[in-house]
């Protein structure tokens, strides 16, 4: 469904930005007792010890401590050294922060639900976006209930992204203006805790206060991937994975610090100006070889996906003469990301992988992302009906009924139009972006804005988590090509030999028959083909051999799954080769590069003879040759093909035997004899010739050859 709010205006004072977190606790489940009283039989009331809550008394004191150590902190600051005293805001400031706000904030929300007990951030996160929204947590928990599906009605998660999604959606900005201020980064940071574990573990509302520090709290990927996307110019969905193994690196999670750095270093970014790389820094120049080529991609993005300047379909949809602005705008987010991360010293191994352009032009299935990001940018809602060149009344439609046909405009979730006209790009026929965009139109969660949909994935997220998919596969895939790529020509050659050893074996088996080694095998084996081939079942025999295939791969399958073979089945093993110096290495390359020389050259001498048969270079060759394919042509013409089978694996098989051994050996040696007589082609060697200094001589020859003529000529007319 999709919603649309009128502008809220906060029902308390509030800062340009943000209102701060300095609320007293007040609500009925988070109201305590310092003391409890109880009337006497008579009537009279006095205190008992018994009744004393020590939780409360805890955490009061606790308050006590903290303001107590705030205050002494604020009186010694100055007296500090400069050194310290950095050392100190930096390390200090944030811990006394979310401390202060876990003490002082209003809570509202009704934390008891269905599905268990709300977690404390999420219920901070519901009631602080409440507050900003002009409501209270609890109304934004009735608000929620009335307008989702039943499905998610008592999702803790689903809420807890409606009310962050909400305020999000007030905002059509590139860059969150929000973002400068400290608490709502904290905020932001606590939302996604929140969306990580939207249940506590009991259903104790006094939490201890060290636990409520965020300071030993980390975020996971998924709840970066989820949140961090809908903050304007945090992070895009398509690179949001990569984004976060780069500010993790080798932690389990984005701790707050981290958060805030990258965040204050986003913020700082101005105007990238191009200059020439530093040649100096590895680092840098892989950064300046993303910029620039985020940069490139991005206007063959324009030109590839997005209308033309001179349209006049633009102004059919509203917003649709923004896009390239918006376009220009998400790159110069992700420019300045990559330099955030250089700054924090958090860059990957791979820069390009956080810019989203360049990133997907090289991606699989990265042409729906970019299909999806076009309908972003350019769609909007239709104007009004305008009618196309000779084509009529333009009848809309939804993509689900009958993409394939490529006559229906592409719509977004929240009712935006993509025009077809705009389709430039041959990636929209492919069968991917059919299949893709036949389902595109499936609603399940709330739709707040194009690209903030509750408990459900938006358009550019859907395309991306295919992206993803189909990346993880060919990232698998190529690991194992990685690790099969093996360096030394020995090893290499050891390695052909471990994979052909199958085909090597059923070579030796066969050569043993032929030899009738084992004459029973050889006699019961002959049986066999000739029934076939008398039988007429040659044709029969092929099919055969692909079905018993088939089935011996699926029993492997079986038995793998079933894990009777073991975990080591099917890998490949061979020896190391032994150790050896530079000059054994040098002496082993010359030996293998001579080697394969002499079957080149044996190889081109073949060629060579076969080029003097077919082109008469030997007439009585060529003869010879000519007489016995016309034979074997007319023999294959008149006797059936089964007894030309028969006569060749009875020859075959009796080569071998006793009588027929010396008259084998006589007829290979005639034939050597007569291969060896025939002449190779001649080969013509040309002496190089350098194409620009060739033509510089020719020219040469022609002027003096000129001038030659010329002088011949004036002596002839001198002459009397």
């Amino acid at each position: 469904m999709l919603l649309h709010f009128p502008p809220l205006r906060p029902t308390i004072p509030t800062s340009p930005l943000l209102p701060r977190f300095c609320f007293s606790i007040a609500a009925t489940d988070r109201r305590v007792r310092f003391l409890n009283s109880t009337g006497s039989s008579n009537g009279g009331n006095r205190w008992k010890f018994a009744d004393i809550d020590s939780g409360a008394v805890q955490q009061r004191l606790s308050s006590w401590l903290f303001k107590a150590q705030t205050l002494l902190n604020d009186v010694a600051l100055p007296l500090v050294k400069p050194a310290l005293k950095m050392k100190l805001e930096i390390d200090g400031e944030p811990q006394g922060m979310d401390l202060e706000m876990f003490l002082s904030l209003e809570i509202t929300v009704d934390r008891r639900t269905p599905n268990g007990y709300l977690s404390f951030p999420a219920a901070v996160s519901i009631e602080q976006f409440g507050r900003m929204s002009g409501l209270t947590g609890r109304k934004m928990q009735r608000i929620f209930k009335a307008l989702a599906p039943q499905g998610i009605q008592n999702d803790a998660r689903s809420l807890v992204e409606y009310c962050c999604f909400r305020y999000l959606s007030r905002d059509s900005s590139d860059f969150h203006p929000n973002l400068k201020d400290i608490a709502f980064r904290r905020l932001i940071f606590i939302t996604m805790l929140a969306w990580e574990q939207p249940y506590s573990e009991g259903d104790d509302s006094r939490y201890p206060l060290e636990k409520s520090s965020l300071q030993t709290r980390v975020v996971g990927e998924s709840a970066f991937v989820r949140i961090a996307p809908a903050v304007a110019g945090v992070a895009d969905a398509s690179t949001c994975h990569y984004l976060f193994r780069a500010l993790a690196g080798d932690e389990r999670g984005i701790s707050l610090n981290l958060w805030t750095r990258y965040i204050g270093e986003l913020i700082k970014q101005e105007t990238w100006i191009l200059e020439f790389v530093d040649f100096g820094g590895e680092s840098r120049r892989d950064v300046w070889h993303s910029c620039i080529s985020e940069i490139i991609s991005l206007y063959e993005f324009i030109r590839e996906y997005g209308p033309d300047d001179e349209d006049a379909t633009i102004q059919h949809v509203y917003g649709a003469h923004r896009g390239r602005r918006r376009a220009i705008s998400s790159v110069a987010n992700s420019i300045a990301r990559l330099q955030s991360l250089q700054y924090i010293q958090r860059l990957p191994e791979d820069p390009s992988k956080l810019v989203q352009f360049s990133y997907l032009k090289n991606a699989p299935e990265g042409d729906i992302v970019l299909q999806a990001l076009s309908v972003s940018f350019w769609g909007g809602p239709l104007v009004k009906k305008f009618e196309e060149a000779g084509h009529g009344v333009v009848h809309w439609s939804r993509p689900s009924e009958d993409f394939s046909s490529g006559s229906e405009h592409v719509f977004d979730l929240d009712g935006s139009v993509y025009l077809r006209k705009w389709m430039k790009s041959s990636s929209w026929t492919s069968s991917s972006s059919v299949a893709f965009w036949k389902i595109s139109s499936i609603k399940h969660g709330i739709i707040l804005a194009k690209n903030l949909v509750v408990s459900d994935l938006n358009l550019i997220e859907r395309a991306a988590l295919t992206c993803k998919e189909k990346s993880r596969k060919v990232e698998k895939t190529q690991a194992t090509l990685d690790a099969a790529m093996i360096k030394g020509i020995p090893s290499n050659i050891d390695l052909f030999k471990e994979l052909v050893l199958p085909c090597t074996i059923l070579a030796q088996k066969l050569d043993k028959l032929r030899r009738w080694e084992e004459p029973i095998w050889t006699l019961s084996f002959l049986v066999v083909v000739y029934v076939l081939i008398f039988r007429n079942l040659l044709p029969y025999a092929f099919p055969v051999m692909l079905v018993i295939s088939s089935a011996t791969m699926l029993l492997l399958k079986g038995l793998k799954e079933q894990g009777r073979l073991g975990r080591s089945f099917g890998k490949v093993t061979i020896r190391d080769q032994p150790p050896s110096n530079t000059i054994q290495k040098i002496v082993a390359l010359k030996e293998a590069i001579s080697d394969i020389e002499n079957r080149l050259q044996s190889l081109n001498i073949s060629l060579l003879k076969f080029r003097t048969i077919v082109l008469a270079g030997q007439p009585e060759v060529t003869n010879e040759v000519a007489l016995l394919l016309l034979g074997g042509a007319i023999i294959l013409i008149f006797i059936p093909f089964k007894y030309i089978a028969a006569f060749v694996v009875l020859d075959l098989f009796t080569r071998e035997v006793e009588f027929r051994r010396e008259m084998t050996k006589k007829f290979m040696n005639f034939l050597r004899e007569r291969w060896a007589a025939v002449y190779a082609s001649p080969v013509v060697i040309l002496p190089y010739e350098n194409k620009e200094e060739g033509s510089t001589d020719n020219d040469a020859k022609i002027s003096d050859g000129s001038n030659s003529q010329g002088l011949q000529t004036n002596l002839n007319n001198s002459k009397p």
